[in-house]
């Protein structure tokens, strides 16, 4: 299993819809199969550095909607879907 960044819109309870950067993680093909919260951190300054780099590669790749996961794989943070 792989992962990226990646921005995927979300809807609250209140069915209020906006957009989050997430963990994306893919199967073997390369479709994505479930996601979660990205937190931003490292052991060093370079590793949050190049953490920041994935984030910015991240936001410029189109944008996924919750539907893209349906029936694949559970959301790994349930808070949301």
């Amino acid at each position: 299993m792989t992962w990226n960044l990646r921005l995927v819109l979300l809807t609250t309870p209140t069915e209020e819809v906006y957009m989050e950067l997430r963990e994306v993680f893919y199967d073997d093909e390369g479709v994505p199969v479930g996601h979660t919260r990205a937190t931003v951190g490292g052991e060093t300054l370079d590793e949050v550095q190049q953490y920041l780099d994935r984030a910015h590669a991240g936001i410029m790749r189109p944008i996924l909607r919750n539907s893209d996961f349906v029936g694949k794989f559970k959301e790994l943070d349930d808070e949301w879907n």
